[in-house]
């Protein structure tokens, strides 16, 4: 059989991209084992940490980060990088109380990279059963000790295992942050049960009774007391009234420093709040 020069170049190219193939499988398996090799005697040299968070409630700090992987015994320095379990570590950080979220990844200079995310409290509660937490926008919780401190609207007498309430406690103290007038103004809610939360101002000599939080926006609610600000205590005074009540509908009842209270209004906690006419304010005699 006679193979003319076509066919034999053809045979010759054929031979020659499977060369090259055959070749390029051997570099990547001695490039893989190499690799392999080389990491298997990497050691971590530091770990590197990044807080990410937001300059006016900022508490977390790397070294406090570093502390708690220390005490965990997961400290990567000195490690080998194929014998460090990165993925356990950021696992860790994630359950964290006071961190949303963590990465940890090597570097290819031997540095293990620990991004993570600090918490934003919303709410600082003291509980019936005497304990001290904040709570983020999302219902996460972060046991109060002394290694931070955040400025944030405080609640007292919460029972902890009414989540519904906190959930509605959350989104008044969301709402407080959102507006910076209320934010300076807000010293602190006493929650005395679903059907009177109290608001202290740090206007000294009254307080406010909000009512039930379960229902509704807090606009009409707080728009009853700027009215009551603006058109009666500049005539009152301060000291006039003890408790300044926006939990009725269509009104706002005060009752006088040390006299006898009006009559309550009915109150239903399904009413809607509208800005009342400011005739309607009911005085203790």
């Amino acid at each position: 059989m006679k193979l003319n020069k076509e066919k034999i170049k053809q045979i010759f190219i054929g031979i020659g991209k499977c060369l090259s193939i055959l070749l390029l499988l051997v570099a990547i398996v001695a490039g893989v084992l190499w690799g392999n090799n080389v990491a298997a005697e990497r050691v971590c040299q530091k770990m590197e940490i990044t807080v990410h968070r937001v300059d006016t409630l900022a508490f977390l700090t790397p070294e406090l980060v570093l502390s708690d992987i220390i005490k965990a015994g997961m400290d990567a320095k000195g490690v080998k990088v194929d014998e460090y379990n990165s993925y356990d570590l950021q696992k860790m950080l994630n359950n964290s109380d006071y961190i949303e979220e963590a990465s940890c990844v090597f570097l290819s200079n031997n540095v293990l990279n620990v991004n993570v995310k600090q918490i934003i409290p919303v709410m600082r509660v003291f509980a019936t059963d005497g304990s001290s937490s904040y709570y983020n926008a999302i219902g996460k919780r972060i046991d109060a000790s002394l290694k931070f401190h955040v400025d944030v609207p405080l609640f007292v007498g919460v029972n902890l295992a009414d989540t519904a309430a906190i959930s509605d406690y959350i989104r008044l103290a969301n709402y407080i942050i959102e507006h910076k007038e209320l934010y300076g103004y807000v010293t602190a809610i006493n929650v005395k049960d679903a059907d009177n939360v109290i608001i202290v101002p740090n206007v000294r000599g009254h307080v406010i009774n909000f009512g039930n939080i379960s229902h509704g926006s807090f606009d009409n609610k707080f728009a009853k007391i700027k009215q009551i600000y603006k058109e009666v205590i500049p005539h009152s005074g301060w000291w006039m009234y003890d408790t300044i009540s926006v939990k009725w509908k269509h009104q706002i009842v005060a009752s006088r420093r040390n006299y006898r209270k009006a009559p309550l209004p009915d109150f239903s906690s399904d009413e809607e709040d509208e800005a009342p006419d400011i005739a309607s304010i009911t005085i203790g005699e």
